[in-house]
């Protein structure tokens, strides 16, 4: 029997210059056994009338001030979830990704417990540094990685001409914009973010997965479009 999934994310109003977008791309998906669930966390309730009226599945938390704990709320829910009602995978999927519609069968043949696809982000999205530039979500390491742990000093970014070659690649981090997981691994893992750090729980997630033992594998074959360039908002001044 194919592997059972729940395919969904946070989602708010802020997102709302792309919901056709968005919408259109989770109805295309072709995996047969998949579900669509979602988590708003708008402040008002206008976008959950927008999920109820198109038949999107949903719950509706309580709104938070603190963007990262709204985050970590909501994709923990989504966790919850995939335990509870036993699915084999989550695959998150940001409101603002357009993924390919076989993007579940493309990440599945590779037996992986954490896969990454690829998508672009502007390098100043949490800073307000002038200068711009697309880079990939991923990070990886100069040196071997071991179970003993990497140089850290080594990390970088991917760099964007290495994801023009069609291959799977062990990372050290990713985003979470197309992240497929085991439920082997959220049982292990909790979505978290700390508030003395300027990151979020992506980076925490990755940080857990990896001293915990576990490989993150990136498939740089998948290419995801990421709707920003109409974003009207930065993470910089959303971030606290």
């Amino acid at each position: 029997m194919k592997p059972k999934v729940l395919v969904g994310s946070p989602v708010s109003d802020l997102y709302d210059y792309c919901f056709n977008e968005f919408l259109q791309s989770r109805k295309s998906l072709t995996y047969k056994n998949h579900d669509l669930f979602f988590v708003d966390n708008s402040k008002s309730e206008s976008f959950s009338k927008k999920l109820k009226e198109n038949n999107l599945q949903f719950t509706k938390i309580e709104y938070l001030e603190n963007a990262r704990e709204r985050m970590v709320k909501s994709r923990n829910i989504l966790r919850e979830k995939v335990l509870r009602e036993n699915y084999d995978y989550f695959l998150n999927l940001d409101q603002d990704i357009i993924p390919p519609k076989d993007i579940i069968e493309k990440m599945l043949k590779h037996s992986k417990k954490i896969l990454t696809g690829v998508y672009f982000v502007y390098n100043n999205q949490y800073s307000n540094q002038e200068s711009r530039y697309l880079i990939p979500t991923i990070w990886v390491s100069d040196q071997e990685i071991t179970k003993n742990g990497f140089d850290g000093a080594s990390v970088k970014v991917l760099p964007p001409k290495e994801t023009e070659i069609d291959q799977i690649k062990r990372i050290v981090s990713c985003g979470s914009g197309c992240l497929l997981i085991h439920r082997s691994i959220l049982e292990e893992i909790e979505f978290r973010y700390d508030q003395f750090f300027p990151y979020f729980d992506d980076n925490w997630f990755c940080r857990d997965a990896f001293y915990k033992g576990f490989e993150i594998y990136a498939d740089l074959s998948i290419k995801c479009k990421h709707l920003i360039e109409n974003k009207p908002w930065r993470w910089s001044k959303l971030r606290k």
